[in-house]
């Protein structure tokens, strides 16, 4: 329930992250949600039933605690990660134009180098998805094709 709150979240981060702080349209009998920009930063701010809030940071930067065991493909532009504050669930959508092959290569090559256990596959769409596991966190990067490159989908959750 968690991941599929924060892939919720990261969604609508990406959306609003035009919004330059206008109002949040908040649907009737729903608890609101807060949203605010600090520099490059978007922080939003979820109350949940038991009285806690989720924060999701949306940032066209890694977050400064990120796993150094992540690769960073550095090559990508036009790149969103959205994270927890404490980095347990990180996701990142970027774009190269980079060949799909060669992205999904450096990073199989970097995460096997960096001690992941990783299966590549490519489906009927032509999509490569490149799974990781190391000591229970999960890695899970989709390669698309890009009509001048390659999109980058990498979904990281710090426990399974």
């Amino acid at each position: 329930m968690k991941l599929f709150l924060f892939c919720l979240l990261t969604l609508s981060l990406a959306a609003c992250s035009s919004c330059n702080k206008k109002p949040v349209a908040v649907a009737p009998n729903s608890k609101s949600v807060t949203v605010t920009k600090e520099g490059d930063k978007t922080i939003t701010r979820t109350p949940n039933e038991n009285g806690t809030v989720s924060v999701v940071i949306s940032q066209p930067t890694p977050p400064d605690n990120i796993p150094k065991d992540i690769p960073n493909f550095s090559e990508g532009t036009d790149s969103t990660y959205s994270f927890d504050p404490e980095a347990a669930h990180i996701t990142l959508a970027s774009y190269t134009t980079k060949s799909q092959r060669d992205v999904a290569d450096y990073y199989e090559h970097e995460l096997a180098s960096s001690g992941w256990s990783a299966n590549m596959t490519t489906d009927k769409n032509k999509m490569i998805t490149i799974k990781a596991d190391k000591n229970g966190r999960q890695i899970e990067i989709d390669v698309l094709p890009y009509p001048s490159g390659s999109r980058i989908l990498l979904k990281y959750n710090a426990a399974a």
